[in-house]
């Protein structure tokens, strides 16, 4: 077959075995070979330098002409010009440090960047200084994963950002990753009424800037609180309520807290409209109770550490020939995940709890526990399998 590389517009990288040797190969020869590139993907992650510096002057080659830049290696970008015909760039701007690659706020349609400072926002719009205010008319999707710190953070003043209007009028997709208590982006962005995706992914102490910010209507918010720093955990629930309070007729809404010290205790959580809730820290079996009683439009529960199940299972559950005795609580959730084998849980105590929400739940469909009393669950997995027909999927794993 015949392929007529003076007209290829799309070069794509990918991992290879028989990859060149990138010290040895020279831009200007791929550009020579493919003069006509508008678009550069780059699917291989390297951190060899030789790597690093091939990549980085193959864009450079094409600069003029590029539309889309993608990368998944981290590749040096020049910061002295401005990109004024690119709609898409997905980069590491960890090797620009301060000076990052600057676009058309007229012309990008798609950005994403990784370990931007959080003081940079506005700059790769092409603004040296804070501008009053700021329009990327044409903005699809933004995504931004923050660096862990600035180095230049006593310099960086915080409230003259803030005041800073950026109006993404088209926005569709809108995903943060925030590590810090400082990111003006939130406090200055201007969003259109209503949005298909937002996903926020934050520390405990980060999300509380989410209580003070107006978030449009979505139809898929996902908000992931992952360990680091500390934080009220009231304020935090808080903070959580304003992110989904105007998303009430979403198509999903996700909560995600993982691994902490936090208890959950019943009344915390106010938020009704999950549809999928993982609690991967210490879980009040009330609490528990409650959610599930609570919120009707929840498919999926995940619980990893069960707190103070003190309940005598002949009292909390009755025996299968009298399960009419229990109302159903939820007709909607068909995935219960517990991880038990954090806390001395006896096997007794885990039954009980997997049986009052297997009875309660008539939807489940699937249910996976983790414990470390995989034996004697074992056993209760095949003694009452039968009782619950609904169930396609019961597994316990130590």
């Amino acid at each position: 077959m015949w392929i007529d590389y003076d007209k290829l517009s799309k070069l794509q990288i990918s991992p290879s075995e028989n990859a060149p040797d990138y010290a040895t190969v020279t831009a200007k020869r791929v550009a020579r070979l493919l003069p006509h590139v508008k678009r550069v993907t780059i699917r291989e992650k390297s951190n060899e330098r030789s790597t690093e510096r091939f990549y980085g002057e193959l864009v450079n080659a094409y600069i003029d002409q590029l539309k889309t830049i993608a990368s998944e290696s981290r590749i040096k970008l020049p910061t002295t010009r401005a990109f004024d015909q690119l709609t898409c760039l997905k980069v590491d701007v960890e090797l620009c440090g301060t000076y990052v690659p600057r676009v058309c706020p007229n012309t990008i349609q798609h950005l994403k960047l990784e370990n931007l400072l959080p003081n940079s926002t506005w700059r790769v719009f092409g603004f040296e200084d804070v501008p009053k205010s700021m329009e990327a008319p044409n903005l699809v999707s933004l995504d931004i994963k923050y660096h862990d710190y600035s180095p230049d953070e006593d310099l960086f003043d915080y409230e003259a950002a803030k005041q800073c209007k950026m109006h993404f009028p088209r926005l569709k997709s809108l995903k943060l990753c925030i590590r810090s208590a400082k990111v003006p982006l939130l406090d200055s962005a201007v969003f259109p009424q209503q949005m298909d995706y937002i996903t926020i992914e934050a520390s405990p102490l980060s999300t509380l800037m989410l209580a003070g910010i107006e978030f449009p209507k979505t139809k898929f918010p996902s908000l992931v609180v992952f360990s680091g720093d500390n934080a009220p955990i009231r304020d935090m629930f808080k903070a959580t309520d304003n992110f989904f309070m105007r998303s009430t007729e979403c198509l999903e809404a996700r909560l995600l807290i993982p691994f902490t010290s936090y208890i959950i205790t019943p009344g915390m959580i106010q938020c009704t409209m999950f549809t999928i809730l993982h609690l991967r820290t210490n879980v009040y079996i009330a609490a528990i109770l409650e959610v599930v009683t609570r919120m009707q439009n929840l498919k999926e529960l995940a619980i990893s550490r069960i707190n103070e199940p003190k309940y005598k299972s002949n009292i909390l559950i009755p025996e299968p020939s009298s399960m009419q005795v229990l109302k159903p609580l939820h007709m909607r959730m068909k995935d219960l995940s517990i991880w038990a084998n954090y806390f001395d849980n006896t096997s007794t105590e885990i039954k009980t709890i997997v049986k009052y929400l297997v009875l309660c739940v008539p939807s489940l469909t699937q249910l996976y526990a983790k414990t470390m009393n995989i034996n004697e669950l074992e056993s209760f997995r095949k003694e009452y399998e039968g009782l619950y027909p609904h169930l396609s999927t019961i597994s316990f794993k130590s």
